[in-house]
C-alpha cells in the first residue's frame, strides 16, 4: 500500500514515487536481461549434453562394431579390392606366416631388421597385379623401422610361401617373428606416405595413397614428422568427425609423424 509523506505536496509525492517506479522498472529490465542470459545457458548446457549423449552412444556402437578376422593385424584392402595383412610385432609375426599363409600368397619384408611381414592373400584363380604389389610393399616400408629412422624411401621385397622356412642354419636360431627367406627376392622401392580414412560404419581405413584414394573422396596424407601418434590421431578424428581414437592411434606408424594433406570435407 502506498504511503505518502503529508509534509510534501502532491506533486512532489508523485514525482518520489514515479522516481521509485522507474528504478523499480529498471531493476525488472535487469532481471529479464539476466534471466534470458541464463535461460540461453541452459539451452546451451541441454545442447551440449545431448551433442555429448550422442557421441556416447556412437562411441559405444563404434565399440560393438562388428569386426572382420583380419582386423586383429595391420591391414588393408588394395586398388583391386584385396585384402593384406600385416604384422604388429614378432608374435603377430610369426602368427601371420605359420597360421595364416596360404599357398598363391605373396609374403613382403624388407631386409631392415624389425620390419614387419605383410601378407597379399591371393585365391587360386587371381591375377596378381602391379598395383597390389605397389600397395602391399608400400605399408611394408611404412611400418617397418625405416619410418622411425626417418629415411625417406626403403627397399621391399616379395616372395612366395615356399620361399619362407623357419628352418635355420646349422648351429643358428631364429628369434620369434623371424624367417629364413630361400631363392630369389623381387625387390621394389617406396616413399614413406601414408592415407588414412574411414568408413560410415567407422572403421578406420589406411593403405597406400592410390589404395585409399581409389575408395574414398575424403582421406588425410600423413608423412615423417615430429608430431605424436595419439597427436595426430585426435587431429584424425575431428577432421573425419567418425572412428575410434585407439584405431587412428593403430594407424599411425611408429616414430613420429605429420598430417601432410587432407583432400575432401569431413
Amino acid at each position: 500500500m502506498a504511503q505518502f509523506d503529508l509534509r510534501k505536496s502532491v506533486n512532489d509525492n508523485a514525482s518520489t514515487y514515479f522516481e521509485k517506479s522507474k528504478k523499480l522498472k529498471n531493476k525488472l529490465e535487469g532481471i529479464n536481461t539476466t534471466l534470458e542470459k541464463y535461460q540461453k545457458e541452459l539451452k546451451k548446457v541441454k545442447k551440449q549434453e545431448e551433442e555429448n549423449l550422442q557421441i556416447f552412444e556412437k562411441e559405444q556402437n563404434l565399440k560393438h562394431r562388428k569386426k572382420e578376422w583380419f582386423e586383429k593385424f595391420r591391414w588393408s584392402i588394395t586398388s583391386s579390392g584385396k585384402v593384406c595383412i600385416g604384422g604388429r610385432d614378432s608374435s603377430s609375426n610369426e602368427s601371420i606366416i605359420k597360421k595364416y599363409v596360404e599357398k598363391n600368397d605373396l609374403i613382403f619384408h624388407t631386409d631392415m631388421a624389425g620390419s614387419p611381414f605383410f601378407i597379399l592373400k591371393l585365391n587360386e584363380d587371381d591375377k596378381i597385379e602391379e598395383k597390389d604389389i605397389f600397395d602391399v610393399s608400400s605399408l611394408t616400408a611404412i611400418y617397418s623401422k625405416a619410418w622411425k629412422k626417418g629415411l625417406s624411401e626403403s627397399d621391399v621385397f616379395y616372395v612366395n610361401k615356399e620361399q619362407v622356412t623357419k628352418e635355420a642354419r646349422a648351429g643358428e636360431s631364429l628369434a620369434s617373428g623371424s624367417f629364413v627367406i630361400k631363392g630369389k627376392t623381387n625387390y621394389t622401392k617406396h616413399e614413406m606416405r601414408l592415407a588414412i580414412a574411414v568408413e560410415e560404419n567407422g572403421r578406420v581405413n589406411y593403405g597406400s595413397v592410390q589404395a585409399i584414394s581409389n575408395r574414398f573422396e575424403k582421406y588425410a596424407i600423413i608423412i615423417q614428422g615430429d608430431d605424436k601418434a595419439s597427436d595426430i590421431a585426435k587431429k584424425l578424428k575431428r577432421f573425419f568427425k567418425n572412428g575410434l581414437l585407439d584405431e587412428f592411434v593403430k594407424a599411425v606408424p611408429s616414430g613420429g609423424s605429420k598430417i601432410k594433406e587432407v583432400v575432401g570435407n569431413a
